[in-house]
């Protein structure tokens, strides 16, 4: 595991914050949005997981891609509903979001596809997905971008590597998955919730989602996500429905929520 003292240091300021303002009082998805604000104006970085040539536990609670921010988020929220409130805790839940089965055995072990870490955490019982259920269709794109791609992900250099996630796209291509498109989401927008994690679909290709934030509701269901174009993690001001249609890139979304 590395973590260093800066980040213990926000865990332990987290915890304390949530003593002293009654967390434990908090729906889960409510819990969710609010974790997420105290990271707001967090710097964004990529590939803060790939530190060195062995894959290991990474805890950085400073700098945030979209899918760590959310891991983060959840994290906390595990450790807190636990009642095992610590680094300890926190280390468990992070882990078993993160990597297949809860374990670490080499990067492919890694849950790098949305799809993939949406298939685990729903087996694991920690989210629900409720895409196919709010209205979605099916997505029968092959996934491959990683593969594809090599030269942009290091530990592909790797041969065993390589070969390790190819023959994890090929599972994920075979298994049925869906989108809430976005011309169908004004009609369905209205169930997403408080702290609903959502996925946003592509038709980039060989890539099944794209990015990911976490639904706070106002006066419409909005995003917040550590966001490449903005640098840091933010509170989008526009809705979920103007941020997809603001790119081509982006056909819809996928939902899931906390058990």
């Amino acid at each position: 595991m590395r973590i260093e003292p800066e980040d213990l240091e926000v865990l332990n300021s987290l915890i304390d914050f949530g003593n002293r303002h009654s967390y434990s009082k908090l729906s889960k998805g409510v819990l969710l949005t609010t974790v997420a604000r105290h990271f707001l104006g967090s710097p964004y970085r990529s590939k803060t997981l790939d530190v060195n040539d062995t894959e290991e536990l990474v805890i950085n609670l400073r700098t945030f891609d979209c899918q760590t921010f959310v891991e983060t988020c959840l994290a906390f929220v595990l450790m807190w509903t636990s009642g095992k409130v610590g680094l300890s805790s926190f280390t468990e839940a992070l882990r078993s979001l993160r990597y297949r089965n809860g374990k670490i055995e080499g990067y492919p072990s890694r849950l790098h596809y949305l799809t993939d870490w949406i298939h685990e955490n729903e087996r694991n019982g920690i989210l629900r997905n409720l895409t196919e259920e709010m209205g979605g269709v099916k997505d029968e794109r092959k996934i491959s971008f990683m593969t594809n791609h090599q030269n942009l992900y290091r530990p592909l250099e790797n041969p065993d590597n390589l070969t390790a996630m190819k023959q994890i796209e090929d599972i994920l291509s075979q298994k049925q998955r869906h989108i809430i498109p976005k011309e169908k989401l004004e009609l369905v927008v209205g169930k997403l919730q408080e702290g609903d994690i959502v996925g946003i679909a592509t038709n980039i290709d060989g890539l099944d989602c794209l990015h990911m934030g976490i639904i706070t509701i106002r006066d419409k269901a909005h995003m917040i996500h550590a966001s490449s174009r903005e640098g840091c993690v933010i509170e989008s001001r526009d809705s979920i429905v103007d941020y997809l249609y603001a790119g081509d890139e982006r056909t819809g979304i996928v939902v899931c929520r906390l058990h």
